[in-house]
């Protein structure tokens, strides 16, 4: 799932701090993993800048922070 600031396929976010391709969220064997795009602002999860292009697992419970806007992992 594509997390952007344009609205086309994926979660769009209409706030300026998100980039028009911000981050993506991978689904895979009950697992979920974020990516960030190189977005301008960055990707967080639990409060650490991620590395862009580098797929990160996340685990229940964790934060997920695009600019100024998180979100709880479930």
């Amino acid at each position: 799932v594509q997390i952007r600031r344009r609205q086309t396929k994926g979660v769009s976010i209409p706030i300026d701090s998100i980039s028009r391709e911000h981050a993506v969220l991978y689904i895979e064997h009950d697992e979920i993993h974020i990516e960030d795009c190189d977005s301008a602002y960055g990707t967080f999860l639990n409060g650490e800048q991620l590395m862009p292009h580098v797929r990160t697992t996340c685990n229940p419970g964790d934060l997920i922070s695009f600019a100024d806007i998180t979100y709880d992992i479930c």
